[in-house]
């Protein structure tokens, strides 16, 4: 009987003393997150007020929305900063019961975890609930309902209107891995002279996080409908946008897959489009020294001209390790007719470093077959012509006859292949050689300076 008072009496202890002892534990870590926020979000969130509990603690939060910090270069400093003031209230574990209707079913809100947090706010600009679960095992379960958002755009006199935002997110043990989904079922937003709709669009992903602090995985963006009416109207319907990573050995492979079922421009329907884009080995190491240089230089607000000088050479010797770039597929309807292709670039892989961009040419190799319309290029050479040719030079030769005069130049020189209403052109680059259709071309020289900073003492 006294073993099992004692075992009673224990159990006791520790269901009251754990939750004070989590509590400790949740305060530090919530101030860590809310650091990491501000260094690694445009939004500013400052802990106005906390209140330490035994079973529960609460947070006053300010959110600034403004995206622009004190010291960016061109910030505006007439741009109102929206602040919104937020209340969260944070459980401690491991037993965690958040009802206080008494009709509940038993259950429903009780939860076993370290820690748990919830933000309710209900404001004619803002509707929003939030719910994160801390595990036991360092996971951490987020989701989140926004019915309403509108955002004041004072330049515009309208708002920014946000309907039904949706969003739930799990992450691993010390951010390691992350899966979630985030949707909306409509998004207004107010340009110079017009407005951008966008209805029905999620995001997805599933990505993993490596030593070099770079994301890879899976990322998939859908839109239902998108509308933009800003003089023309332009409708785009059932996007789909994807990129996929693969790893192999060191080498990070990437695939964008860019469709569209329906491209309209005012009541003109182009149909579908494709593109399919990849790039392939790039050296994961190089890479992820790469972000994490420009991720600390923009925290600094570092200016352009040091992040050129000492982003450069990173810049470089990824090229260095080798690239390829894969453009397989082009499929494009437009007004004029179909433009379909593809193209490749590669790099090869060098023992040392280059020092200089345009020494990355002599490794370079690329190709290139395009098939498109005759109206196309007739119509761009002749806004072109019409552009150039003062009016004593169009009463003497009209832009058409100086289009068909160049075009016929062009067919006989074989730098354009004719292919009933349409043409086909074949680029090769190799050996610092260009070759259109077989037929060598002058490269231009290109505006490439030496990456190495300047000495004004030489």
């Amino acid at each position: 009987m006294k073993k099992a008072l004692i075992i009673f009496l224990l159990l006791a202890v520790i269901a009251l003393g754990l939750p004070a002892a989590d509590g400790f534990w949740v305060q530090k870590k919530y101030f860590r997150l809310i650091e990491l926020v501000n260094q690694r979000t445009p939004m500013t969130v400052e802990i106005i007020d906390y209140q330490h509990g035994w079973f529960s603690s609460t947070a006053t939060l300010q959110v600034s929305t403004n995206s622009l910090k004190k010291n960016t270069i061109g910030a505006n400093s007439s741009q109102k900063n929206v602040q919104i003031v937020l209340k969260e209230k944070l459980y401690h574990g491991p037993i965690i019961y958040r009802s206080s209707n008494p009709s509940d079913t038993f259950g429903k809100y009780l939860t076993w975890a370290l820690a748990l947090s919830e933000i309710k706010v209900n404001q004619p600009e803002l509707k929003l609930n939030t719910l994160a679960v801390y595990r036991y095992n360092g996971n951490v379960d987020f989701q989140f309902d926004c019915p309403s958002f509108v955002y004041p755009t004072e330049l515009l006199n309208e708002t920014f209107n946000i309907e039904t935002l949706k969003g739930t997110f799990k992450f691993s043990k010390r951010f390691k891995h992350s899966q979630g989904v985030i949707s909306a079922a409509s998004v207004d937003i107010p340009l110079k002279e017009g407005h951008q709709i966008i209805k029905n669009i999620s995001y997805d992903f599933s990505l993993d996080r490596n030593s070099f602090n770079f994301w890879q995985g899976k990322r998939a963006i859908k839109i239902g409908d998108l509308l933009l009416s800003n003089g023309d109207k332009v409708r785009v319907q059932n996007t789909l946008i994807t990129l996929a990573d693969k790893i192999r050995s060191q080498d990070l492979s990437s695939t964008l897959n860019a469709q569209i079922d329906s491209f309209k421009i005012n009541d003109t329907d182009y149909g579908k489009q494709n593109i399919v884009f990849t790039v392939s080995n790039l050296n994961i190491k190089t890479l992820g020294e790469l972000g994490q240089k420009a991720d600390l230089m923009d925290q600094e607000n570092a200016p352009l001209s040091a992040k050129t000088i000492e982003l450069t050479p990173l810049a470089l010797r990824l090229l260095s390790d080798g690239i390829n770039l894969d453009l397989s597929t082009v499929d494009l309807n437009t007004k004029w007719g179909i433009i379909r292709g593809n193209a490749s670039l590669d790099i090869a892989k060098q023992e040392q470093a280059h020092t200089q961009f345009y020494t990355v040419l002599n490794s370079t190799t690329g190709k290139a077959d395009f098939i498109f319309p005759a109206k196309l290029l007739n119509e761009m050479l002749e806004s072109r012509y019409q552009a150039l040719v003062t009016t004593q030079q169009k009463n003497e030769t009209s832009p058409a006859t100086l289009v068909k005069e160049n075009i016929d130049r062009w067919v006989l020189a074989g730098w354009l292949i004719p292919q009933g209403d349409n043409y086909q052109v074949n680029i090769v680059y190799k050996m610092n050689q260009l070759l259109l259709n077989g037929k060598p071309m002058k490269i231009p020289s290109l505006p490439i300076s030496d990456s190495q900073p300047t000495n004004p003492n030489r």
